[in-house]
């Protein structure tokens, strides 16, 4: 990983100088090449956003262990870093690493609003901004390279920010795989970091696909095998469809009207040999090759990103996951008063092995100059997602994306042809570099290692000298003709099928839409200018992911103008008001809060809808979405209209709200002018509307409510 450490920590200036200082726009939203001043003001057109000056910044590494093997466990080179922030206080050696607080992350709080704040520099903004970038850089660069070789990517995340009882470690206790105690750290940390109304990123930077082992039933065989080191093969019908019934272990035995173990080829010789079971690669394709799949399920994943109620164990033990084993999910718990996290405001990021033709725009493709990714809505338009992506029982349309060790040149079904560049796979026979993503297929004829996704170019050729252990193109490698290899000499870096963390993007995405998918192989990998050059490296990727970001950071901007009663002044809008019931199950009648009426039935059914499907009401979350106390927020009229668009300081009562068109001039223009130049329009509160802890729905001209907002 150490190559594309050094791309990413090369990126880190990129991203936070576009969070803190954004660029400046035209009236099109199209960048003029300048970024915000000191005070957050453009000397030509519009900031694309709000600078940000409350941010929090942790790292955290893939490596967690595994299960029986002790070159994994803690306090060995190849360490369980146990999801703990990189900042944390003897985690890794002074290396410059620091942290605010000693809590293990970083915090950007140019106006010393935390408790207590971090020290600040003179002249304000630029020192705090470079010391900020200086301790991100390093906490990249700590990962380093040296860790479990089962590299638990979304496990690692999950037990940092999710897991409601995060274990100390996971360990083997006769036949079954337990968690052991109860990891404090991680929870103070995780208190410390997240902030109930905070925008959330998560970024995965992987090269390898997923291996978060099963922390229950027998997950420890992933690591530990069992005859003689080896795990048992699977039966016939798994190698036809691994979601077969009869798909099973040989080791195990047959499901009742399926063909026995004993009577079943492909069981003649039960367990694995050291080709077919590589200890190192025990986590691709499980379920054709063993007969079961002890990986955590992509589900827990998903689920755990989206919904408010998450099941962590069967707390009452009685065999069934219920409402009393229900925990409410970290990402979205709130404290009194406090209204929680909206999905929405949870992204999800995956710098990932894919090629990055096949999740790049076409244009991309023929310019050496571009690299622009496609959103989600993009890439489940143009059916992106099937060329990266297996369906149940299939193979992906970019064969590239299939894991194997076998040259894929020889496995019939598979298409051989690129989907984007039209070019066929090089078979392993060829020692030039040939194909432009992988080079051409390897020779694995151990078993040891999986064909790749894609390679790139390194920036500097590094010769395979003096014992490098993490050099793929030594004397001894020589025997796998890798494409990354020019006799001894490594000229490129590497990529495996990131799959799992892909399909992790491609559900979450379909839930909330906020899923960027950028390749882990850069297309620039030289360039005169890094930080400038917007193809370089991973510049492409953060660019997708502020892209993303920039319609929460915006706020309540509107992207569109409102059709205006000229007699009313009143505009096409509803806004409800969405609370829980009081502990006896009862509502304020809206008739006796200021500024509210009843809400009608057909605006009570869309909300309740979008309520149960953010896990507000309905299934796990304890109250049913009918008893949920909804109350339509009204529009001021009269002297309270005009107060309200003057820019006046609005008194708490009477409560509602007024729409704001910069185009009007004056007042309102200057209500505005934090909006970005296409959107320069909101529609403004009094205060304690929407109410401290309920959530606003919002649809204007007609348009279906597009989810909740979090109150103030």
């Amino acid at each position: 990983m150490a190559d594309k450490q050094t791309m990413l920590r090369r990126a880190v200036p990129v991203l936070l100088n576009r969070l803190i200082a954004p660029l400046c726009v035209d009236a099109n939203g199209q960048s003029l090449g300048t970024t915000v001043d000191a005070n957050g003001a453009c000397a030509a057109g519009e900031p694309e956003f709000s600078p940000i000056r409350d941010i929090h910044i942790g790292v955290i590494s893939s490596s967690l262990g595994a299960i029986g093997p002790e070159n994994c466990q803690p306090g060995t080179p190849r360490r369980d870093d146990a999801a703990h922030l990189l900042g944390t206080p003897g985690l890794r050696p002074d290396d410059g690493l620091i942290s605010w607080n000693n809590q293990g992350f970083l915090a950007w709080d140019p106006d010393a609003g935390l408790t207590p704040p971090r020290p600040r520099h003179d002249p304000p903004g630029m020192a705090d901004a470079a010391a900020l970038i200086t301790a991100f850089q390093n906490m990249v660069s700590a990962v380093g390279e040296d860790g479990c070789g089962y590299e638990a990517t979304l496990e690692a995340w999950y037990r940092f920010l999710i897991d409601p009882v995060p274990p100390q470690r996971v360990a083997q206790e006769g036949s079954f795989t337990v968690r052991v105690g109860f990891d404090e750290t991680v929870l103070a940390q995780r208190a410390a970091f997240l902030r109930p109304d905070s925008l959330l990123a998560i970024v995965m930077l992987t090269d390898e696909n997923d291996c978060s082992i099963a922390d229950w039933g027998q997950g420890h065989i992933v690591s530990a095998g069992v005859s003689n080191g080896r795990l048992p093969r699977a039966t016939s019908a798994c190698e036809v469809s691994p979601d077969d019934p009869c798909c099973s272990s040989c080791a195990l035995p047959a499901a009742e009207g399926c063909t026995p173990p004993e009577a079943d080829p492909a069981c003649a010789d039960i367990y694995h040999d050291d080709i077919s079971d590589y200890p190192g690669l025990r986590c691709f394709d499980q379920k054709r090759r063993f007969g079961f799949d002890y990986l955590q399920p992509i589900e827990r994943y998903v689920r755990g990103l989206t919904d408010r109620w998450i099941y962590q164990d069967d707390r009452d033990g009685d065999g069934v996951f219920t409402e009393a084993d229900a925990y409410e999910n970290p990402l979205y718990k709130a404290p009194p008063g406090k209204a929680p996290r909206d999905r929405s405001l949870v992204f999800l990021a995956g710098i990932v092995g894919v090629p990055w033709q096949d999740v790049a725009d076409e244009e991309s493709w023929s310019d050496p100059t571009r690299l622009r990714y496609l959103s989600y809505e993009e890439l489940t338009e143009q059916g992106r997602w099937e060329w990266i992506l297996a369906p149940s029982g299939g193979t992906p349309k970019d064969a590239l994306m299939v894991e194997t060790p076998r040259d894929r040149t020889t496995i019939a079904g598979l298409n051989q042809t690129h989907p984007a560049l039209g070019v066929s796979l090089v078979p392993s026979s060829v020692t030039a570099f040939t194909h432009p993503i992988n080079g051409h297929e390897s020779i694995i004829a151990d078993g040891s290692d999986l064909q790749y996704a894609c390679l790139f170019e390194l920036e500097e050729a590094r010769p395979c000298v003096g014992g490098d252990a993490s050099c793929d193109c030594t004397e001894k490698e020589q025997q796998y003709n890798r494409g990354l290899c020019d006799g001894t000499t490594q000229t490129h870096g590497k990529a495996y099928p990131g799959t799992r963390q892909l399909e992790v993007l491609r559900r979450v995405g379909a839930i909330t839409g906020n899923a960027i998918v950028a390749s882990i192989c850069p297309k620039v990998t030289r360039s005169q200018s890094p930080a400038t050059d917007p193809a370089y490296g991973y510049n492409p990727a953060i660019a997708a992911l502020v892209d993303r970001l920039k319609v929460s950071l915006r706020g309540r901007c509107l992207p569109r103008p409102l059709d205006v009663d000229p007699v009313t002044q009143r505009v096409p809008c509803v806004v409800v008001e969405a609370e829980p019931p009081d502990p006896s199950g009862a509502c304020v009648p809206c008739s006796e809060r200021s500024g509210r009426t009843d809400a009608k039935d057909s605006v009570r059914r869309i909300v309740a809808q979008e309520l149960a499907g953010s896990g507000f009401c309905g299934g796990d979350a304890g109250t049913s979405c009918d008893d949920m106390c909804l109350c339509e927020l009204q529009q001021f009229e009269g002297a309270d209209l005009e107060r309200c668009q003057s820019g006046a300081e609005l008194p708490p009562q009477p409560a509602g709200y007024c729409y704001v068109d910069g185009e009007r001039g004056g007042a309102q223009a200057a209500l505005v002018s934090k909006c970005p130049a296409t959107e320069r329009r909101l529609l403004r509160f009094s205060p304690e509307v929407p109410a401290n802890g309920a959530t606003a729905f919002i649809a204007c001209a007609g348009k279906t409510p597009h989810g909740p907002q979090a109150g103030p």
